[in-house]
């Protein structure tokens, strides 16, 4: 992970790599006439700086621009609420990860303090959904404690109406903060 250093979503994603777009491609295959045939329920997704194949998804598979997710986390920063402390794209981008930190802590003792980090993964190659994960990490023995059973992970799956998903969620926050 690349630390970062950043007040915004924007400069965040520089930092970190993430200030690409992608699109979908038509997939093809070459019959044995030599016919170019288009897969019908598969496309190909691409980055538009580079051109390079990031995986293949379902048709209906719905894009998240990285910008778009980082929206997602601007709202914690721009409040005070949150900062970033590191993110990157993995691999060409087929994958993306950033890490932050609310100002809330739990006090055990004065020399045990649990702090609370979370991160938020997302793909472009269908491995993983827009998740935010939860990660308190316990400082006095370096331990992080995950919930059972997924309660620390909020998901959005890439559907065609992932944005309009993204879009409540924004106004629902105080959901990941608890």
């Amino acid at each position: 992970l690349i630390k970062v250093t950043a007040d915004n979503a924007e400069d965040m994603a520089k930092q970190a790599g993430l200030d690409f777009d992608i699109i979908k491609k038509p997939l093809k295959f070459e019959d044995s006439n030599q016919n170019d045939i288009q897969i019908p329920d598969k496309v190909a997704i691409m980055r538009t700086d580079t051109d390079q194949y990031l995986g293949t998804v379902g048709i209906d598979y719905g894009i998240v621009q990285y910008s778009k997710m980082l929206d997602f986390t601007e709202i914690l920063v721009a409040g005070k609420d949150a900062e970033y402390v590191s993110a990157r794209a993995i691999g060409n981008g087929e994958r993306a990860t950033v890490v932050m930190k609310t100002n809330d802590r739990i006090y055990i003792s004065d020399e045990d303090v649990i702090e609370c980090y979370f991160h938020v993964n997302t793909s472009h190659d269908m491995s993983v959904s827009l998740d935010v994960i939860t990660s308190p990490l316990r400082r006095i023995n370096g331990t992080i404690l995950m919930q059972p059973n997924d309660r620390s992970r909020t998901k959005f799956r890439h559907t065609k109406n992932v944005l309009d998903r993204l879009t409540r969620a924004k106004n629902s926050i105080t959901e990941v903060r608890h």
